[in-house]
């Protein structure tokens, strides 16, 4: 007997008082498996691994000509003097694509394999054992 058998006994005995509050039940129900789901998915459908190389090496070989392209050029016309010395735009850029490209990293294992990290597997075993139970 599934979770929803369940919930539609305990309203025929009368536990459940309403139509509204066993419709409530069925839906947290219905939402809670679908979650259940989407992890089993994210965790059996990988990142593939070319994304992150192409990610790591486009960001790093533009920073590399930004490096040559965006030297200042000494002419005789009036420049913004602030970009002389201080580049502001370029930081900013390194700044926000090194951060994306590390959030690609991150995407080959988001929940990691180091004793702090979370472990999916033991959280999608109990889940999955205490469904069973609720049917038991």
């Amino acid at each position: 007997m599934g979770d929803g058998a369940l919930a539609r006994i305990a309203r025929d005995e009368g536990i459940i008082k309403s139509d509204q509050a066993l419709q409530d039940i069925f839906k947290f129900c219905i939402d809670f498996r679908w979650s259940q789901i989407t992890l089993w998915y994210y965790n059996w459908v990988p990142i593939p691994l070319a994304y992150t190389q192409v990610v790591f090496l486009t960001v790093r070989i533009y920073f590399l000509i930004c490096i040559i392209g965006r030297q200042f050029i000494v002419d005789n016309e009036s420049h913004w003097p602030i970009g002389i010395y201080f580049p502001l735009v370029t930081i900013l850029q390194f700044i926000f694509y090194i951060g994306w490209s590390k959030v690609a990293e991150e995407l080959l294992n988001p929940c990691g394999d180091d004793d702090a990290d979370f472990d999916f597997e033991s959280f999608l075993a109990r889940n999955l054992k205490q469904a069973l139970a609720i049917v038991d």
